[in-house]
């Protein structure tokens, strides 16, 4: 990107769209562009590297308000805090991701033990029995 882009231009460059980066301007997670005399946004390569960047930061899983604290380090050029607070991100998400790999895990077992109880196991009139009683037989206690 050597010449300043247009928002289309730069969008097929980085793989966004438009709109996707004029909503990163107006949260303020990158700078707002340059105007040219017909009033159409211009962008710099270093715009396309912040939006590089955020691209990166998403693939980790960063919320957006954690993007912008990271492109705030970067754009102050306090790369030591950047890298300090991406660290401590990055173990959080970790620890998170475990947690959700658990619960999943767990998901995943409630899930086959209700494809097990769900296969027929009880007579058609003991299902008319649970079924008068105002419960669906596949909701019985096993």
């Amino acid at each position: 990107m050597d010449n300043m882009l247009t928002i289309g231009e730069l969008a097929k460059v980085v793989g966004l769209s438009p709109a996707t980066i004029r909503y990163y301007e107006q949260t303020g997670l990158i700078p707002h562009a340059t105007r040219n005399e017909s009033g159409y946004r211009l962008y710099s390569d270093e715009d396309g590297r912040h939006l590089k960047f955020i691209l990166q930061a998403k693939m980790l899983s960063l919320s957006l308000d954690e993007i912008k604290e990271m492109v705030r380090h970067a754009v102050d050029r306090r790369c030591d805090a950047l890298q300090d607070d991406l660290v401590v991100l990055l173990r959080k998400k970790r620890e998170e991701t475990r947690r959700r790999i658990g619960e999943l895990q767990e998901f995943e077992e409630v899930l086959g033990r209700f494809c097990d109880d769900l296969s027929p196991r009880v007579s058609p009139s003991e299902d008319k029995a649970i079924a008068s009683a105002g419960f669906c037989a596949c909701l019985r206690e096993r």
